[in-house]
């Protein structure tokens, strides 16, 4: 896959972009030198009308594209608080290409594995790493002193949980009933419900620096059990179409839940 970093807004330079897909369509062989599939990566970032012009000027360009979990959109009137991204593009763009790449970057440290996690909820579909540069702070700590990295590998690491969640992380992520938590709590909360095989899943996010108590409305949908997806316990029942969770935080930031009859 080839990667096309726009999210300084460069979509605006068509020349440069049809050249680009030109010369990989032409150059891009197999060893026996026929000519492979070439997807193209986008990083679209939220800049100003960059997915808007899927169905034209890009739509032999880019083949897939996605975005950072969350940042400050340039076409949004959300410009002192950082955006949903994925779903933006998904939702409000409504870009021919597909959002299913999440963009996360080194520094994002404690929150590293919450930022994952709300990245599934935004829609996205694959994850892009990026390394190298330097923390927000300036700091040029190596990637490896990060708090999440021992947290992802291993038989009940975080990829492994993440392998275990592909069939319901396939589905779309608009649903016929809906989830809601208090208003409080949105800005360090996040959200998502996803439906797979009849049953219904909730994906959860938690951004504070310690762990939190949310109480989740459920419209749509009647349940009486909330069992834990990865290790099928029961954690709480429903009552009145309400039930209370409890939801770690940083590298235990996440609650995948199921919702039974």
């Amino acid at each position: 896959m080839y990667t096309y970093d726009n999210e300084g807004a460069e979509m605006a330079y068509y020349a440069q972009q049809k050249a680009t897909a030109k010369w990989i369509d032409e150059n891009d062989k197999d060893i026996t030198g026929k000519k492979r599939i070439r997807p193209i990566f986008v990083l679209n970032g939220v800049g100003e009308g960059l997915a808007r012009n899927q169905k034209s000027s890009h739509s032999n360009f880019m083949d897939v594209t996605g975005s950072y979990v969350g940042q400050h959109g340039e076409d949004t009137d959300l410009r002192y608080k950082p955006v949903d991204t994925l779903r933006f593009l998904d939702t409000i763009h409504k870009q021919k290409a597909p959002v299913s790449v999440i963009q996360m970057q080194a520094y994002y440290r404690k929150t590293f594995i919450p930022m994952l996690f709300k990245g599934i909820i935004g829609g996205g579909k694959a994850l892009k790493f990026w390394r190298g540069g330097t923390t927000h702070n300036g700091s040029k700590k190596d990637f490896r002193e990060n708090y999440w990295a021992p947290a992802i590998k291993g038989q009940n690491g975080v990829f492994a949980k993440i392998d275990k969640m592909l069939p319901i992380i396939r589905e779309p992520q608009a649903t016929d009933w809906s989830a809601n938590i208090p208003q409080a709590q949105k800005d360090t909360i996040a959200i998502g419900e996803r439906t797979h095989a009849g049953k219904h899943y909730l994906i959860l996010a938690n951004f504070a620096d310690k762990d939190q108590q949310v109480k989740i409305t459920l419209n749509g949908i009647k349940a009486s059990k909330v069992k834990d997806y990865f290790t099928e316990k029961q954690l709480a029942s429903v009552k009145s179409g309400s039930f209370t969770i409890k939801i770690g935080h940083f590298n235990n930031g996440y609650k995948v839940l199921v919702l039974e009859k």
